[in-house]
């Protein structure tokens, strides 16, 4: 209850954030600033599942760019009014249910920027299956360029399940 703003991000590459905000429910924004994965990529499996106070999801200025796993990564942040990943983010895990039941109380939804994500070389256990479900999705959003490579395998089942254009 008492965290409320992430500041900064430190200058130490992250390897994990497993369920590290999950259930901060008085946490509003956290900081714009760099933030970088390790070498092996970055776990953001449940980093802000369920904090019903956030209202923006702002990752521009994140390097992703050794790939994520994003499991429930924002599942259930009903207040959030926009998604920025950034271009080219890789994925290293499952992104299952990543913005499940996101924007469900913003009259106009969430609008989620997701331009041009890099799903190429995905195999195996990777997900995108229940991504957006449950979720208000803003008209605004954009969902172009992304990338599956040759030989892909990704299971998107119910990516869009129950959601919401506004």
């Amino acid at each position: 209850a008492l965290v409320t703003e992430v500041l900064d991000w430190g200058g130490t590459p992250w390897f994990s954030l497993v369920q590290a905000f999950k259930g901060c429910n008085n946490l509003t924004t956290f900081g714009t600033g760099t933030f970088s994965g390790n070498t092996g990529g970055v776990n953001l499996t449940s980093c802000f599942e369920n904090c019903t106070s956030l209202t923006s999801i702002d990752m521009r200025n994140w390097d992703l760019s050794n790939g994520s796993t994003m499991d429930s990564f924002a599942e259930e942040c009903s207040v959030v009014t926009d998604v920025y990943l950034p271009a080219l983010t890789p994925m290293k895990g499952s992104w299952e249910s990543a913005f499940d039941a996101v924007g469900t109380a913003v009259t106009v939804g969430c609008a989620f920027n997701l331009e041009a994500l890099d799903f190429t070389g995905s195999v195996g256990n990777n997900s995108l299956g229940l991504m957006f479900q449950s979720s208000r999705i803003n008209p605004s959003s954009n969902f172009t360029n992304w990338v599956f490579g040759v030989g892909t395998e990704i299971s998107s089942a119910s990516m869009f399940r129950l959601t919401a254009i506004t």
